[in-house]
């Protein structure tokens, strides 16, 4: 969106394009420049762009390959992805879609195309963290005020939350409930 301090990398294997994607997007997010999908993934990494926007056929690590090994890091997976390509493939487009890129750019494209799709995306996620913030702040101030104790472990059985009325109701501080401390407060049976 127009004014916010929205991060978007580009990645582009040919300098003259990814000159020009970043020209056309500079005047109004702030832009990481990479030349590969390596380059990419480490920048994604690294800095966590609020949009990534990447050609399909690039030497070394190819743009679908960088996106399979972005949407492996769980810190990556909400960024919105958009692919370039000048290769008319339908099938390569299907296969982009079901890697979880939000949308897929056509070469040649107009500047002001590329800055619609890139603001509209970029608002929607904006609108969606904030829902997302607001429902979390809901969770958490009604899991802090139930009369019911709650804990939450991780798939290995370690606590990683208590509330207080679980404190209260145990003995325990949250601090010695965290890891696998909280099952000594469990009735033997259970």
């Amino acid at each position: 969106p127009e004014g916010t301090t929205a991060t978007v990398l580009v990645v582009e294997d040919n300098p003259d394009m990814n000159s020009f994607l970043c020209s056309v997007l500079q005047p109004r997010f702030r832009v990481l420049s990479k030349f590969n999908g390596n380059e990419g993934l480490q920048a994604a990494l690294d800095h966590k762009p609020d949009l990534i926007l990447s050609d399909i056929m690039m030497p070394g690590m190819s743009g679908d390959t960088m996106v399979t090994e972005i949407r492996r890091h769980q810190q990556l997976m909400d960024i919105p992805i958009v692919m370039l390509t000048a290769k008319a493939d339908d099938d390569l487009q299907v296969k982009m879609l079901a890697l979880g890129v939000h949308d897929y750019i056509r070469k040649p494209f107009l500047p002001d195309e590329l800055l619609a799709r890139v603001s509209n995306i970029l608002k929607d996620r904006l609108k969606s963290v904030e829902k997302l913030h607001v429902s979390e702040d809901r969770y958490a101030s009604l899991v802090k005020a139930s009369p019911t104790g709650i804990f939450q472990t991780d798939c290995e059985r370690h606590c990683t939350y208590v509330n207080e009325r679980w404190c209260a109701i145990t003995g325990m501080s949250p601090d010695d409930a965290l890891g696998d401390g909280w099952s000594t407060a469990l009735h033997p049976d259970d």
